[in-house]
């Protein structure tokens, strides 16, 4: 959060700065004191999600005794460590979700 918004409160309250505003990044802090709340929630839509951790090894998903293709045409996944219900595309990184 920056100097200025500490000293003058947050743009949603005055003194002090909410919870909400003291946990912005000084970036985000900026675009919401220079700006609205859906300039806000626009700048976090641009943020990229991290990668999700995969499994070592390579799958291919067959469905119905047939290969699964990505929409990319890929037929080649990983799974998610954290959901081993979920499948990563190799090549385009699009998740799936196996029931």
């Amino acid at each position: 959060m920056t100097d200025e918004l500490k000293e003058m409160g947050c743009s949603c309250h005055n003194h002090p700065p909410c919870s909400f505003c003291m946990a912005l990044t000084e970036e985000e802090a900026t675009i919401l004191w220079n700006g609205t709340m859906d300039d806000l929630r626009a700048y976090w839509r641009k943020q990229p999600e991290p990668p999700l951790e995969t499994e070592d090894t390579d799958t291919m998903v067959k469905i119905g005794g047939q290969s699964f293709r990505c929409h990319c045409t890929c037929n080649v996944f990983r799974k998610v460590k954290t959901n081993h219900s979920k499948y990563v595309c190799n090549a385009c990184g699009e998740v799936y979700k196996g029931e």
